[in-house]
């Protein structure tokens, strides 16, 4: 089974996991644009953690 037929299937037999997973689409797309921000810098996640002062 896909990941996306267990998702699907997941989804189908709660609503409530599907709404909370939906509630959370924002906050992925923040973290895709800074991965893909510091992936088309070539920056390693060490470098930008040092850059930005954590671990």
């Amino acid at each position: 089974m896909t990941h996306q037929a267990y998702k699907e299937r997941a989804f189908a037999a709660n609503e409530t996991l599907k709404a909370e997973y939906d509630a959370l689409e924002p906050e992925y797309q923040v973290m895709k644009a800074a991965i893909d921000a510091r992936l088309k810098r070539n920056l390693t996640q060490r470098e930008l953690a040092r850059r930005i002062g954590t671990s």
